[in-house]
């Protein structure tokens, strides 16, 4: 017997997989509710029941998969394992190309920068950096475009090279 956790568990990843399907054959503007319903087998209602808009779907999944990257911020521990942030971001976005490769597509690369601004944000204030929340966004744009520079122009580099280089660029005297 299936419990209410169970089906609702198991209505989301219909839903979710269900569009992710869906943003591989259309643009996100031409794909709808309903669709995404007739897709994962659920009515409307079921929906509704979970999630408030198409966005959230994405949204939700995208926390999801970046659970992992967050957990990696919270082990950071000194100025210099910024390196290694940015090392794991590459990493971690390298992984997941699809996933980004659609958000972007689906022009909701929004979702991927407010990640990157609450984490670096957290991250300064957690290491006791002086700097003004300015330049935690700096920091997280610079990330977000090179992010968006590897999906955009197949960038072949490695994820340590590419690490380097951003350090380099942001904590170079």
């Amino acid at each position: 017997m299936k419990t209410k956790e169970t089906a609702k568990t198991t209505s989301d990843e219909f839903i979710t997989k269900s569009l992710l399907k869906l943003l591989n054959e259309k643009d996100y503007s031409e794909i709808d509710v309903s669709m995404i319903c007739h897709k994962a087998g659920v009515s409307r209602v079921t929906f509704y029941r979970y999630f408030s808009t198409k966005e959230e779907v994405v949204s939700r999944y995208f926390k999801k998969i970046m659970s992992p990257f967050m957990e990696e911020v919270a082990s950071i521990h000194k100025q210099q394992d910024f390196l290694t942030f940015f090392e794991t971001y590459f990493l971690f976005l390298e992984n997941h190309l699809e996933v980004f490769h659609i958000i972007d597509k689906s022009k909701l690369g929004y979702l991927i920068l407010d990640y990157l601004n609450d984490a670096l944000v957290y991250l300064a204030k957690r290491l006791g950096l002086s700097q003004e929340p300015f330049v935690s966004y700096y920091i997280a744009g610079s990330l977000y475009n090179s992010g968006i520079s590897l999906i955009k122009y197949n960038v072949t580099e490695s994820p340590k090279k590419l690490a380097q280089s951003l350090y380099d660029f942001c904590f170079s005297k």
